[in-house]
């Protein structure tokens, strides 16, 4: 796969945890926690999962029954990710977004954590969650930032993300309903964007 996000990712994998503060450890992170609705045996898809923070957290509120799905374009988050969650029943795949290797309507839930504005291209990355997810299906994206805070980062950070930004919440809105996920509430404030979007029946 030609992208230079991938090496851009790789190459930050190894600090990624010393580096990049926890968003697990905000007030922030809890709040938007406490609105995530899991259950056991549900099947779970977290897109961009990074180093595998949220992967064990997903996987206590699924298990018994669950099973968990760990997705990254990045070999070098994924073997991070995967120390993480030793001994613990999660499946890791190395794929990007716009296409996904699973069955189509499988996933309960689609996690995106600090993930959207990587998804490249979006439209085919949307049109694929949507595909995957069962009728009903739910779909998180989380950002612990504000829009404009993450935009400026990744226009100053480095030249393989520069063009990785979020849409206004209108446009988000927009592309989304194109791909058939109805958006139900948006909260965007100077210390988060959370989205939280269903598949239509």
């Amino acid at each position: 796969m030609s992208d230079a996000r991938i090496a851009f990712f790789d190459d930050a994998a190894w600090d990624w945890d010393r580096d990049v503060p926890d968003f697990m450890q905000t007030p922030v992170f809890a709040e938007w926690w406490r609105t995530v609705s899991l259950r056991h045996g549900q099947v779970v898809l977290e897109i961009g999962c990074g180093t595998g923070r949220l992967l064990p957290l997903i996987c206590g509120c699924v298990n018994p029954g669950g099973a968990v799905c760990g997705l990254d374009f990045s070999l070098g988050m994924l073997t991070k990710a995967k120390a993480r969650c030793t001994g613990m029943p999660i499946h890791f795949l190395c794929a990007a977004a716009h296409y996904l290797p699973l069955p189509s309507a499988t996933c309960d839930v689609v996690f995106l954590v600090s993930t959207f504005p990587h998804l490249q291209p979006r439209t085919r990355a949307l049109q694929q969650i949507h595909r995957v997810l069962k009728p009903n299906g739910r779909l998180y994206l989380a950002h612990f930032d504000s829009r404009e805070t993450i935009n400026n980062r990744h226009r100053t950070i480095g030249s393989a993300v520069i063009n990785d930004l979020i849409p206004t919440p209108n446009k988000i809105i927009e592309l989304l309903t194109s791909c058939g996920l109805t958006t139900t509430s948006l909260d965007a404030r100077p210390d988060r964007f959370f989205l939280y979007a269903s598949k239509k029946t």
